[in-house]
């Protein structure tokens, strides 16, 4: 048996791009140190693209032999590494196929474990093996793919609304606009099937345009059948925080005559924080633009406090697996707690999301927290559901 391994550096593109290319090619050189350092004489090392390796393990020829030294490998590679006095983590995502049982050719071996290293990812740990249903879900992945370049130009998607509710007033105070995908023959398809896809393939791009297009035209006919104005939110992606956003935001709020202050730009919590500096300065000129910015998905990433302050935030959102168990648990609370106190000291709105329970809800309240979204006021509706609610002045009950 002859084990043959692929290993993808993660997240290399942002070493390189943050800490200048010198720094990503010492880092690749570290990496193949510790990857010759592991293997026996027989055994070969190779560097097939940008930031990833592979492995012909002849030194080991049964497979619980192999997943132990896999697991050898990744232990040391886990360990720091020091680029230029900056330590840097390195993680892996590691597939391997098997010879001679998955195939006997050369270029099929390496499409293989290429292969399974792309959908490690989904797997329980840090490596994957070939497994020939992994050919079905490439066809799958393939043909969702081709699907949702054309779901664009044959107006699949839509846009469903949450109210987010003031817990004092109980008044509707604003609403986000959530992205659906109503497939012609798969039906509904759920956000976190197709939105990973879009953000690797650049279309969350032109999708996101769509998204904040729709939103604020929607936000202009609910003014236009006597509703109030109110602030609606749409989600960002990582892929969006460039400098052409600043530009198509420009365009968008002079071609529609929007009034900006009433739209706000949600990004997760990671991704302002994945290239910090270079993201404060498009928060600024967003914010110029008279825009409202807020931290979605608070408490999962990482950011730094000295980071959090120069943001122009308006609001952060406290991410759901905190708000559930509230009630039950003592670190969620405390956390919870913790993040409005935060959130007050610095000035920014808050926002509960996930809140489905009356214990849940009382409390964020007893907590300070300003405003709420959740199934225990309202799902996600069509724009016309909402336009009712607004109409009826529905209110959250005490």
């Amino acid at each position: 048996m002859v084990a043959v391994l692929c290993l993808n550096l993660n997240r290399f593109k942002a070493i390189n791009t943050s800490l200048g290319h010198l720094a990503g090619d010492a880092l690749l050189q570290a990496v193949a140190l510790r990857l010759r350092a592991c293997v026996e004489a027989q055994d070969m090392v190779a560097r097939l693209g940008e930031a990833e390796f592979s492995i012909v393990l002849l030194s080991r020829t049964r497979k619980r032999e192999i997943i132990h030294f896999i697991r050898e490998l990744l232990t040391a590679l886990s360990h720091s590494y020091n680029i230029e006095g900056c330590e840097v983590q390195a993680l892996f995502g590691v597939g391997v196929t098997l010879y001679p049982q998955d195939n006997s050719t050369s270029d099929i071996l390496l499409y293989h474990a290429n292969m399974a290293a792309h959908w490690q990812k989904d797997a329980d740990s840090n490596f994957q093996f070939y497994t020939p249903d992994l050919d079905a879900k490439l066809t799958e992945r393939k043909l969702m793919e081709i699907n949702l370049h054309q779901a664009l130009e044959r107006s699949e998607f839509q846009l469903f609304y949450q109210p987010q509710v003031n817990l004092i007033t109980g008044r509707i105070v604003g609403v986000e606009a959530l992205l659906r995908w109503q497939h012609p023959e798969l039906g509904l398809i759920p956000p976190f099937k197709f939105i990973p896809m879009a953000e690797e393939t650049k279309l969350i791009v032109p999708i996101g345009e769509w998204v904040i297009k729709t939103a604020c035209a929607q936000a202009q006919s609910w003014q236009a059948h006597g509703c109030s104005p109110i602030r609606i939110s749409v989600n960002l992606s990582a892929c969006q925080l460039q400098q052409s956003l600043i530009q198509s935001m420009t365009q968008l709020l002079q071609c529609s005559n929007f009034d900006p202050s009433w739209l706000e730009l949600e990004f997760t919590e990671t991704s302002v924080m994945e290239q910090a500096d270079t993201t404060i300065t498009l928060l600024h000129q967003l914010k110029s633009l008279g825009l409202q910015i807020s931290i979605d998905d608070f408490g999962t990433g990482y950011s730094s406090l000295n980071y959090l302050r120069r943001f122009p935030i308006d609001t952060l959102k406290i991410d759901r697996s905190f708000i559930v168990d509230v009630a039950s648990d003592t670190s969620s609370a405390s956390i919870t707690a913790a993040i409005i106190a935060m959130a007050h000291s610095l000035k920014f709105k808050v926002i509960a999301e996930g809140v489905e329970t009356k214990e849940q809800l009382n409390f964020i309240k007893k907590h300070g927290c300003h405003a709420m979204q959740g199934y225990l006021f309202s799902p996600p509706v069509p724009a016309q559901v909402f336009q009712k609610m607004l109409q009826t002045d529905k209110r959250l009950s005490n």
